[in-house]
Protein backbone atom coordinates (compact mmCIF):
# COMPACT_ATOMS: atom_id res chain seq x y z
CA UNK A 1 0.00 0.00 0.00
CA UNK A 2 1.97 3.42 -0.87
CA UNK A 3 1.87 6.01 1.69
CA UNK A 4 2.59 9.27 1.69
CA UNK A 5 5.88 10.80 2.58
CA UNK A 6 8.27 13.32 1.91
CA UNK A 7 12.04 13.22 2.09
CA UNK A 8 14.71 16.02 3.09
CA UNK A 9 18.22 15.55 2.56
CA UNK A 10 20.74 16.02 5.73
CA UNK A 11 24.19 15.24 3.61
CA UNK A 12 25.27 13.49 0.74
CA UNK A 13 29.29 11.89 0.58
CA UNK A 14 29.36 10.45 -3.08
CA UNK A 15 32.31 8.10 -4.04
CA UNK A 16 34.87 9.83 -6.54
CA UNK A 17 32.76 10.18 -9.55
CA UNK A 18 35.71 12.63 -11.42
CA UNK A 19 39.29 12.22 -12.39
CA UNK A 20 41.48 13.57 -10.60
CA UNK A 21 45.34 13.86 -9.49
CA UNK A 22 47.01 10.81 -9.28
CA UNK A 23 49.91 12.50 -7.34
CA UNK A 24 49.64 15.11 -4.71
CA UNK A 25 52.18 18.03 -4.02
CA UNK A 26 53.09 16.20 -0.48
CA UNK A 27 53.95 12.60 -2.43
CA UNK A 28 51.33 10.99 -1.00
CA UNK A 29 51.14 7.57 -2.48
CA UNK A 30 48.59 7.18 -5.75
CA UNK A 31 48.23 3.92 -4.33
CA UNK A 32 46.18 4.25 -1.42
CA UNK A 33 43.25 2.29 -1.36
CA UNK A 34 39.97 4.13 -2.13
CA UNK A 35 36.40 3.37 -0.51
CA UNK A 36 34.74 1.63 -3.16
CA UNK A 37 30.91 2.38 -1.21
CA UNK A 38 28.69 5.86 -1.33
CA UNK A 39 27.43 7.11 1.84
CA UNK A 40 23.59 8.06 1.37
CA UNK A 41 22.11 10.00 4.45
CA UNK A 42 18.63 11.36 5.11
CA UNK A 43 15.37 11.82 7.17
CA UNK A 44 12.00 10.90 5.71
CA UNK A 45 8.83 12.66 6.85
CA UNK A 46 5.79 12.09 6.41
CA UNK A 47 2.87 14.24 4.80
CA UNK A 48 2.12 15.99 7.96
CA UNK A 49 5.89 16.56 8.67
CA UNK A 50 6.16 13.98 10.91
CA UNK A 51 9.38 11.77 11.16
CA UNK A 52 8.74 8.15 10.04
CA UNK A 53 9.28 5.20 12.05
CA UNK A 54 10.89 1.72 12.11
CA UNK A 55 12.50 -0.65 9.05
CA UNK A 56 11.47 0.69 5.29
CA UNK A 57 12.97 -0.92 2.23
CA UNK A 58 15.19 2.02 0.05
CA UNK A 59 16.21 1.28 -3.38
CA UNK A 60 18.84 3.35 -4.58
CA UNK A 61 19.14 3.82 -8.59
CA UNK A 62 21.82 5.61 -10.42
CA UNK A 63 21.50 7.00 -13.77
CA UNK A 64 23.17 9.53 -16.46
CA UNK A 65 20.10 11.80 -16.64
CA UNK A 66 18.31 14.18 -14.51
CA UNK A 67 14.80 12.50 -16.01
CA UNK A 68 14.75 9.37 -18.16
CA UNK A 69 18.17 8.24 -18.98
CA UNK A 70 19.51 4.84 -18.09
CA UNK A 71 20.22 2.65 -15.17
CA UNK A 72 23.61 2.74 -14.74
CA UNK A 73 23.46 0.73 -11.06
CA UNK A 74 21.30 -0.43 -8.57
CA UNK A 75 20.71 -2.04 -5.60
CA UNK A 76 17.71 -2.19 -2.34
CA UNK A 77 18.63 -1.95 1.10
CA UNK A 78 16.32 -2.41 4.33
CA UNK A 79 16.89 0.63 6.77
CA UNK A 80 15.98 1.13 10.17
CA UNK A 81 14.63 4.70 10.51
CA UNK A 82 15.56 6.98 13.68
CA UNK A 83 13.00 9.86 14.44
CA UNK A 84 13.48 9.54 10.68
CA UNK A 85 16.93 9.63 9.85
CA UNK A 86 18.94 6.83 8.48
CA UNK A 87 22.18 6.53 6.52
CA UNK A 88 23.24 3.49 3.91
CA UNK A 89 26.31 2.72 2.20
CA UNK A 90 25.91 2.24 -1.47
CA UNK A 91 27.39 -0.25 -3.12
CA UNK A 92 27.37 -3.21 -0.11
CA UNK A 93 24.47 -5.58 -2.00
CA UNK A 94 25.73 -4.28 -5.54
CA UNK A 95 29.28 -3.21 -5.74
CA UNK A 96 29.78 -0.17 -7.67
CA UNK A 97 31.26 -0.30 -11.43
CA UNK A 98 33.96 2.28 -11.94
CA UNK A 99 32.44 2.35 -15.50
CA UNK A 100 29.59 4.15 -13.72
CA UNK A 101 31.94 7.17 -13.17
CA UNK A 102 33.95 8.00 -16.57
CA UNK A 103 33.59 11.79 -15.88
CA UNK A 104 29.90 12.47 -16.78
CA UNK A 105 27.61 13.87 -14.41
CA UNK A 106 25.48 10.82 -12.45
CA UNK A 107 21.91 11.38 -10.62
CA UNK A 108 21.11 9.10 -7.78
CA UNK A 109 17.49 8.17 -7.51
CA UNK A 110 15.76 6.95 -4.35
CA UNK A 111 12.17 4.71 -4.11
CA UNK A 112 10.90 3.83 -0.43
CA UNK A 113 8.96 0.76 -0.11
CA UNK A 114 6.15 0.81 -2.98
CA UNK A 115 6.21 4.11 -3.02
CA UNK A 116 7.31 6.15 -6.55
CA UNK A 117 10.54 7.37 -6.39
CA UNK A 118 11.22 10.95 -5.10
CA UNK A 119 11.68 13.86 -7.18
CA UNK A 120 14.02 15.50 -8.46
CA UNK A 121 17.13 13.15 -8.68
CA UNK A 122 19.93 13.95 -6.90
CA UNK A 123 23.30 14.96 -8.65
CA UNK A 124 26.40 13.19 -7.33
CA UNK A 125 29.38 15.52 -6.75
CA UNK A 126 32.68 14.88 -5.88
CA UNK A 127 34.08 14.23 -2.20
CA UNK A 128 37.57 14.72 -0.33
CA UNK A 129 38.38 10.80 -1.37
CA UNK A 130 38.25 12.26 -4.98
CA UNK A 131 41.36 13.98 -4.48
CA UNK A 132 43.53 10.79 -4.27
CA UNK A 133 41.86 9.07 -7.17
CA UNK A 134 42.99 5.14 -7.74
CA UNK A 135 42.77 5.85 -11.35
CA UNK A 136 43.40 9.09 -13.46
CA UNK A 137 41.56 9.12 -16.55
CA UNK A 138 42.03 12.36 -19.45
CA UNK A 139 44.13 15.46 -18.67
CA UNK A 140 45.87 16.53 -15.48
CA UNK A 141 46.30 19.69 -13.85
CA UNK A 142 48.77 19.56 -11.31
CA UNK A 143 50.54 22.44 -9.75
CA UNK A 144 53.67 20.78 -9.96
CA UNK A 145 55.02 16.88 -9.86
CA UNK A 146 57.42 14.56 -7.69
CA UNK A 147 58.41 11.34 -7.28
CA UNK A 148 58.45 10.23 -3.86
CA UNK A 149 59.75 13.77 -2.08
CA UNK A 150 61.71 14.60 -4.69
CA UNK A 151 60.17 17.13 -7.63
CA UNK A 152 60.94 16.50 -11.06
CA UNK A 153 58.85 18.80 -12.94
CA UNK A 154 57.96 22.82 -11.26
CA UNK A 155 55.11 25.02 -11.47
CA UNK A 156 56.08 26.76 -14.37
CA UNK A 157 56.24 23.16 -16.25
CA UNK A 158 59.95 22.96 -16.70
CA UNK A 159 62.02 19.67 -15.72
CA UNK A 160 63.81 20.26 -12.81
CA UNK A 161 64.74 16.14 -12.04
CA UNK A 162 67.88 14.32 -12.90
CA UNK A 163 69.69 15.43 -15.95
CA UNK A 164 70.79 11.28 -16.80
CA UNK A 165 69.24 10.24 -19.86
CA UNK A 166 68.23 13.93 -20.95
CA UNK A 167 69.92 15.08 -24.34
CA UNK A 168 72.35 17.93 -24.52
CA UNK A 169 72.77 20.86 -26.42
CA UNK A 170 72.57 20.41 -30.24
CA UNK A 171 76.51 20.21 -31.37
CA UNK A 172 78.04 21.26 -34.84
CA UNK A 173 76.79 18.55 -37.76
CA UNK A 174 79.38 15.77 -38.04
CA UNK A 175 79.43 13.90 -40.89
CA UNK A 176 76.71 11.75 -42.08
CA UNK A 177 77.26 8.07 -40.21
CA UNK A 178 75.27 5.51 -40.84
CA UNK A 179 71.76 5.20 -39.99
CA UNK A 180 71.76 4.53 -36.20
CA UNK A 181 69.39 2.18 -34.37
CA UNK A 182 66.63 4.16 -33.62
CA UNK A 183 66.72 6.03 -30.02
CA UNK A 184 64.54 5.72 -27.21
CA UNK A 185 61.84 8.57 -27.12
CA UNK A 186 63.01 11.64 -25.53
CA UNK A 187 60.71 12.90 -22.52
CA UNK A 188 57.44 14.51 -22.59
CA UNK A 189 57.70 18.33 -23.62
CA UNK A 190 56.20 21.02 -20.88
CA UNK A 191 52.37 21.19 -21.24
CA UNK A 192 50.70 23.56 -23.55
CA UNK A 193 49.04 26.55 -22.02
CA UNK A 194 45.81 26.19 -20.29
CA UNK A 195 42.71 26.42 -23.02
CA UNK A 196 39.94 28.91 -22.83
CA UNK A 197 36.61 28.07 -20.14
CA UNK A 198 34.42 25.83 -21.84
CA UNK A 199 30.76 27.40 -21.92
CA UNK A 200 28.78 26.58 -19.24
CA UNK A 201 26.86 23.30 -18.40
CA UNK A 202 23.16 23.16 -18.33
CA UNK A 203 21.95 23.97 -14.67
CA UNK A 204 21.65 20.85 -12.66
CA UNK A 205 18.79 19.38 -11.15
CA UNK A 206 16.63 21.10 -8.32
CA UNK A 207 17.75 19.78 -4.93
CA UNK A 208 15.48 18.41 -2.36
CA UNK A 209 12.73 20.54 -0.75
CA UNK A 210 14.59 21.15 2.52
CA UNK A 211 12.32 21.04 5.95
CA UNK A 212 9.39 23.40 6.21
CA UNK A 213 10.70 26.50 8.45
CA UNK A 214 9.32 27.77 11.98
CA UNK A 215 5.83 28.49 11.63
CA UNK A 216 5.15 32.57 11.00
CA UNK A 217 3.66 35.11 13.69
CA UNK A 218 -0.49 35.02 13.60
CA UNK A 219 -1.35 37.76 11.33
CA UNK A 220 -4.11 40.27 12.55
CA UNK A 221 -7.85 38.90 12.40
CA UNK A 222 -9.55 39.61 8.99
CA UNK A 223 -13.18 41.56 8.38
CA UNK A 224 -15.18 39.45 9.47
CA UNK A 225 -17.38 37.63 6.41
CA UNK A 226 -20.99 38.08 6.10
CA UNK A 227 -23.18 36.30 7.78
CA UNK A 228 -23.86 32.90 6.59
CA UNK A 229 -27.33 31.27 5.98
CA UNK A 230 -29.38 30.58 9.19
CA UNK A 231 -28.73 26.95 10.18
CA UNK A 232 -30.98 23.98 10.82
CA UNK A 233 -33.28 23.89 13.44
CA UNK A 234 -31.92 22.62 16.68
CA UNK A 235 -32.82 19.76 18.20
CA UNK A 236 -36.10 19.81 20.27
CA UNK A 237 -35.10 20.45 23.74
CA UNK A 238 -34.92 18.24 27.13
CA UNK A 239 -38.98 18.23 27.98
CA UNK A 240 -40.52 20.78 30.50
CA UNK A 241 -41.14 20.07 33.90
CA UNK A 242 -44.10 18.50 34.55
CA UNK A 243 -47.56 19.89 34.83
CA UNK A 244 -49.53 19.81 38.29
CA UNK A 245 -52.14 17.10 38.01
CA UNK A 246 -55.24 17.71 36.85
CA UNK A 247 -58.27 16.88 38.78
CA UNK A 248 -58.98 13.04 38.82
CA UNK A 249 -61.78 12.38 36.38
CA UNK A 250 -64.42 9.97 38.08
CA UNK A 251 -64.20 6.25 38.33
CA UNK A 252 -65.64 4.26 35.08
CA UNK A 253 -67.55 1.35 35.89
CA UNK A 254 -65.86 -1.82 35.97
CA UNK A 255 -65.73 -3.69 33.65
CA UNK A 256 -66.30 -7.58 34.50
CA UNK A 257 -64.03 -10.13 36.20
CA UNK A 258 -61.68 -11.70 34.16
CA UNK A 259 -62.36 -15.83 34.29
CA UNK A 260 -59.74 -17.20 36.97
CA UNK A 261 -56.44 -18.30 36.02
CA UNK A 262 -55.39 -21.81 36.62
CA UNK A 263 -53.98 -22.53 40.21
CA UNK A 264 -49.85 -22.47 40.52
CA UNK A 265 -48.28 -25.50 42.00
CA UNK A 266 -48.35 -25.62 45.61
CA UNK A 267 -44.92 -24.89 47.08
CA UNK A 268 -42.75 -27.09 49.28
CA UNK A 269 -43.76 -28.03 52.93
CA UNK A 270 -42.51 -25.65 55.43
CA UNK A 271 -40.06 -27.69 57.75
CA UNK A 272 -41.94 -29.65 60.86
CA UNK A 273 -41.73 -26.77 63.84
CA UNK A 274 -39.54 -28.99 66.75
CA UNK A 275 -41.94 -31.21 69.01
CA UNK A 276 -43.48 -29.83 72.44
CA UNK A 277 -42.65 -30.51 75.74
CA UNK A 278 -43.74 -34.15 77.09
CA UNK A 279 -46.94 -34.25 79.16
CA UNK A 280 -46.69 -34.87 83.29
CA UNK A 281 -47.43 -39.10 83.61
CA UNK A 282 -49.81 -40.37 84.46
CA UNK A 283 -51.06 -41.84 87.97
CA UNK A 284 -49.41 -45.20 88.98
CA UNK A 285 -52.14 -48.03 89.44
CA UNK A 286 -52.67 -49.74 92.56
CA UNK A 287 -50.42 -52.83 93.54
CA UNK A 288 -51.49 -56.08 93.54
CA UNK A 289 -51.22 -58.58 96.65
CA UNK A 290 -47.71 -60.22 97.64
CA UNK A 291 -48.09 -64.09 96.98
CA UNK A 292 -47.07 -66.66 99.55
CA UNK A 293 -43.29 -66.55 99.08
CA UNK A 294 -41.71 -70.25 97.91
CA UNK A 295 -38.64 -72.24 98.99
CA UNK A 296 -36.01 -71.43 96.81
CA UNK A 297 -35.71 -74.30 94.66
CA UNK A 298 -32.37 -75.47 93.17
CA UNK A 299 -30.85 -72.86 90.21
CA UNK A 300 -32.23 -74.96 87.27
CA UNK A 301 -30.24 -74.26 83.93
CA UNK A 302 -31.32 -70.98 81.94
CA UNK A 303 -34.42 -71.25 79.75
CA UNK A 304 -35.08 -69.72 76.77
CA UNK A 305 -36.14 -66.14 77.02
CA UNK A 306 -40.28 -66.35 76.92
CA UNK A 307 -41.88 -64.38 74.04
CA UNK A 308 -42.91 -60.81 75.44
CA UNK A 309 -46.12 -60.43 77.33
CA UNK A 310 -48.97 -58.21 75.59
CA UNK A 311 -48.01 -54.39 75.90
CA UNK A 312 -50.24 -53.32 78.50
CA UNK A 313 -52.73 -50.72 77.98
CA UNK A 314 -51.94 -47.14 77.53
CA UNK A 315 -52.55 -44.83 80.33
CA UNK A 316 -54.75 -41.55 79.58
CA UNK A 317 -53.25 -38.80 78.13
CA UNK A 318 -51.44 -36.62 80.08
CA UNK A 319 -52.22 -32.43 79.49
CA UNK A 320 -51.35 -30.74 76.35
CA UNK A 321 -47.72 -29.25 76.71
CA UNK A 322 -46.80 -25.94 75.44
CA UNK A 323 -46.99 -25.15 71.72
CA UNK A 324 -43.51 -25.15 70.18
CA UNK A 325 -41.74 -22.81 68.11
CA UNK A 326 -43.37 -22.48 65.07
CA UNK A 327 -41.38 -23.84 62.34
CA UNK A 328 -39.29 -22.11 58.75
CA UNK A 329 -41.40 -20.57 56.54
CA UNK A 330 -41.01 -22.90 53.54
CA UNK A 331 -39.66 -21.59 50.29
CA UNK A 332 -42.67 -19.74 48.09
CA UNK A 333 -43.91 -21.90 45.36
CA UNK A 334 -43.82 -20.52 41.73
CA UNK A 335 -46.04 -18.22 40.92
CA UNK A 336 -48.92 -19.60 39.07
CA UNK A 337 -49.48 -18.65 35.16
CA UNK A 338 -51.65 -15.67 34.49
CA UNK A 339 -54.88 -15.50 34.05
CA UNK A 340 -56.26 -14.23 31.03
CA UNK A 341 -56.92 -10.37 31.26
CA UNK A 342 -60.79 -9.39 31.82
CA UNK A 343 -62.48 -6.95 29.10
CA UNK A 344 -62.00 -3.63 29.50
CA UNK A 345 -64.16 -1.72 30.71
CA UNK A 346 -65.46 1.66 29.09
CA UNK A 347 -62.95 5.05 29.88
CA UNK A 348 -64.23 7.04 31.96
CA UNK A 349 -64.13 10.59 30.79
CA UNK A 350 -60.46 12.69 30.73
CA UNK A 351 -59.52 15.06 33.34
CA UNK A 352 -58.90 18.39 32.98
CA UNK A 353 -55.44 19.13 31.21
CA UNK A 354 -52.83 20.84 33.80
CA UNK A 355 -51.09 24.07 33.34
CA UNK A 356 -47.95 23.69 30.71
CA UNK A 357 -44.41 23.26 32.13
CA UNK A 358 -41.95 26.11 31.75
CA UNK A 359 -40.21 25.61 28.51
CA UNK A 360 -36.65 24.21 28.40
CA UNK A 361 -33.80 26.14 28.05
CA UNK A 362 -30.16 25.66 26.90
CA UNK A 363 -28.69 22.37 29.23
CA UNK A 364 -26.58 23.21 31.43
CA UNK A 365 -23.43 21.21 32.02
CA UNK A 366 -20.89 21.01 35.24
CA UNK A 367 -17.47 21.29 33.72
CA UNK A 368 -15.78 21.04 36.91
CA UNK A 369 -16.29 20.56 41.24
CA UNK A 370 -14.10 20.64 43.93
CA UNK A 371 -13.82 21.06 47.71
CA UNK A 372 -10.51 20.40 47.70
CA UNK A 373 -8.06 24.15 48.63
CA UNK A 374 -5.51 24.98 45.59
CA UNK A 375 -4.78 27.16 42.55
CA UNK A 376 -6.62 25.86 39.38
CA UNK A 377 -6.83 27.21 35.49
CA UNK A 378 -9.84 27.39 33.18
CA UNK A 379 -7.49 26.83 30.51
CA UNK A 380 -6.90 22.86 31.69
CA UNK A 381 -10.77 22.28 32.50
CA UNK A 382 -11.93 23.93 28.47
CA UNK A 383 -9.17 21.65 27.30
CA UNK A 384 -10.08 18.41 29.54
CA UNK A 385 -13.59 19.20 28.15
CA UNK A 386 -12.33 19.29 23.89
CA UNK A 387 -10.41 15.74 24.50
CA UNK A 388 -13.86 14.13 25.60
CA UNK A 389 -15.44 15.31 23.05
CA UNK A 390 -17.28 18.84 23.73
CA UNK A 391 -17.44 20.87 20.88
CA UNK A 392 -15.61 24.71 20.16
CA UNK A 393 -17.44 27.04 20.37
CA UNK A 394 -18.93 30.21 22.61
CA UNK A 395 -20.60 29.01 26.15
CA UNK A 396 -22.02 31.13 28.37
CA UNK A 397 -20.44 30.08 32.06
CA UNK A 398 -20.55 30.58 35.77
CA UNK A 399 -17.72 29.52 38.72
CA UNK A 400 -18.85 30.11 41.54
CA UNK A 401 -18.89 28.26 45.17
CA UNK A 402 -22.03 26.75 46.39
CA UNK A 403 -22.78 28.18 49.68
CA UNK A 404 -26.11 29.33 49.76
CA UNK A 405 -26.13 32.49 51.65
CA UNK A 406 -22.84 33.56 51.03
CA UNK A 407 -21.18 32.73 47.67
CA UNK A 408 -18.76 34.22 45.52
CA UNK A 409 -17.74 34.04 41.32
CA UNK A 410 -17.41 35.02 38.04
CA UNK A 411 -19.67 35.18 35.16
CA UNK A 412 -18.21 35.36 31.61
CA UNK A 413 -18.49 34.32 28.11
CA UNK A 414 -15.55 31.55 27.41
CA UNK A 415 -14.33 31.21 23.55
CA UNK A 416 -13.51 28.01 23.62
CA UNK A 417 -10.98 27.12 20.58
CA UNK A 418 -10.52 24.10 17.88
CA UNK A 419 -7.09 23.57 19.13
CA UNK A 420 -6.40 22.44 23.06
CA UNK A 421 -2.78 21.65 24.83
CA UNK A 422 -1.45 24.44 22.09
CA UNK A 423 0.83 27.33 23.31
CA UNK A 424 -0.41 29.41 20.38
CA UNK A 425 -3.70 28.99 20.34
CA UNK A 426 -5.60 29.67 24.21
CA UNK A 427 -9.11 29.80 25.08
CA UNK A 428 -10.50 33.53 25.56
CA UNK A 429 -12.72 35.18 28.34
CA UNK A 430 -14.91 37.87 27.55
CA UNK A 431 -17.64 39.90 29.66
CA UNK A 432 -16.23 38.74 32.80
CA UNK A 433 -18.98 40.30 35.77
CA UNK A 434 -17.79 39.44 39.48
CA UNK A 435 -20.95 37.81 41.32
CA UNK A 436 -21.35 37.52 44.85
CA UNK A 437 -24.00 37.55 47.48
CA UNK A 438 -22.77 38.23 50.97
CA UNK A 439 -19.19 36.61 51.09
CA UNK A 440 -18.42 38.26 54.39
CA UNK A 441 -20.74 35.50 56.02
CA UNK A 442 -18.22 32.86 55.20
CA UNK A 443 -14.49 33.08 54.38
CA UNK A 444 -12.46 31.25 51.88
CA UNK A 445 -14.38 31.09 48.54
CA UNK A 446 -13.17 32.14 45.20
CA UNK A 447 -9.94 34.16 46.50
CA UNK A 448 -8.58 35.29 42.99
CA UNK A 449 -9.66 35.71 38.88
CA UNK A 450 -7.55 36.68 37.03
CA UNK A 451 -9.38 37.72 33.35
CA UNK A 452 -7.03 36.78 31.03
CA UNK A 453 -5.59 33.59 31.38
CA UNK A 454 -8.43 32.27 33.49
CA UNK A 455 -6.39 31.72 36.64
CA UNK A 456 -8.03 31.12 40.15
CA UNK A 457 -7.79 30.10 43.46
CA UNK A 458 -9.98 28.45 45.51
CA UNK A 459 -10.25 28.28 49.81
CA UNK A 460 -13.43 26.40 51.48
CA UNK A 461 -12.86 28.41 53.91
CA UNK A 462 -15.38 28.15 57.19
CA UNK A 463 -18.07 26.97 55.46
CA UNK A 464 -17.26 23.90 54.11
CA UNK A 465 -17.96 24.77 50.94
CA UNK A 466 -17.07 23.82 47.19
CA UNK A 467 -16.70 25.69 43.66
CA UNK A 468 -18.13 24.37 40.44
CA UNK A 469 -17.92 25.48 36.83
CA UNK A 470 -21.45 25.35 35.12
CA UNK A 471 -21.81 26.22 31.49
CA UNK A 472 -24.93 26.34 28.97
CA UNK A 473 -25.08 25.01 25.85
CA UNK A 474 -21.87 22.41 25.45
CA UNK A 475 -24.13 19.33 24.97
Amino acid sequence: MKTNRSFGVIRHTALAALAALAVLTTGASASAAVPQRLTQQGRLLDAQGSPSEGTVSLQFTIYDAPTGGNVLWQETQSVVLDDGYFSAKLGEVTGLPSSVFDGATRYLGMQVDEDDELLPRSEIGSVPYALLAGDVRGAIHPLSVSIGDTEVIDEAGNWVGSPTGLAGPEGPAGATGPQGAPGEAGPAGPAGAIGPTGATGPAGATGATGPQGPKGDTGDIGPTGATGPTGAIGAIGPQGLKGDTGDIGPTGAMGPQGSKGDTGATGPTGATGSIGATGAQGPKGDKGDTGNTGATGPAGATGPTGATGPTGATGAQGPKGDKGDTGNTGATGPVGATGPTGATGPQGPAGATGPQGPAGGNPKTTLFVTSTNGNYSLKSIFDSARINGYAPGVYDCVLRTDNGAHWTGRRFSAAVNFYFNHPAYTHKYHNVIDIQAGPSGCSGGLTSFDDASGAFSFVSGTCSQSIRLVCTGMD
